[in-house]
């Protein structure tokens, strides 16, 4: 495995230790709530180790899938200012989950629009501030000091290791616990919405064609009414 990972390239290398800084300080609600649905009732020292496995074999599964996710808006002669963007919308999410304890989702989204100027002034602290500093600043310095992708063979090559090991992992996760995913996800159908920044970049897109849906079905009603 270390072998395979230097094969990889600088920039994927960079994204993997980038999203991973922003991934462990950017998910404390989900890593809070998955343990509290994990820890057992009674603790013993051998339920507790198992049980202390499955939380970390869910947050390195989650870890993949995000790598997956964020790889394919990386890619390309946008990478460097992508992956600079997804880490500041990640550690935007996290003060949103930490500090207002509220779902980033769509319902969000259109009350962030509805927010009057002087609400939104309120919402920009020093707290605020300091929580984005720590995590942007260490990805974005070694986003930056990172050379540009020049070689596209070689970049291609990278991205399709990246995405196999990604996979690779995620499949022998849940060969060793199928039964513990599975009773996850029965269990705990709203953990995912605490996902960061899997399930935020998600609800984004899905408001993001739902207004560009709205703003194409009005359009001919506005044709109309300019000919009347």
């Amino acid at each position: 495995m270390p072998a395979l990972f230097e094969k990889l390239h600088t920039f994927h290398r960079t994204l993997i230790a980038s999203l991973a800084w922003v991934f462990i300080l950017g998910n404390v609600v989900f890593m809070t709530k998955l343990w509290t649905s994990l820890k057992p009732s009674q603790s013993t020292g051998l339920e507790t180790l198992f049980a202390f496995g499955f939380f970390i074999s869910v947050c390195l599964f989650l870890f993949c899938a995000t790598l997956l996710l964020v790889a394919w808006l990386c890619h390309g002669a946008l990478a460097k200012p992508m992956l600079t963007l997804v880490v500041l919308f990640t550690a935007c999410v996290s003060y949103v989950q930490n500090h207002v304890g509220t779902v980033f989702d769509v319902d969000l989204l259109n009350k962030m629009l509805e927010t009057k100027p002087q609400e939104a002034r309120n919402f920009f602290s020093t707290t605020f501030f300091l929580h984005i500093a720590i995590l942007v600043l260490p990805p974005w310095v070694l986003i930056w000091q990172t050379p540009r992708p020049t070689s596209w063979a070689h970049q291609l090559k990278s991205f399709v290791l990246l995405h196999a090991l990604s996979i690779l992992i995620m499949a022998l996760l849940l060969a060793a616990s199928s039964t513990q995913y599975a009773l996850l996800l029965s269990h705990e159908k709203e953990l995912h919405q605490h996902t960061n920044p899997v399930y935020p970049l998600l609800s984004t897109k899905q408001w993001l064609h739902k207004k560009a849906r709205e703003a194409w079905q009005t359009r001919p009603q506005a044709q109309q009414a300019d000919v009347q």
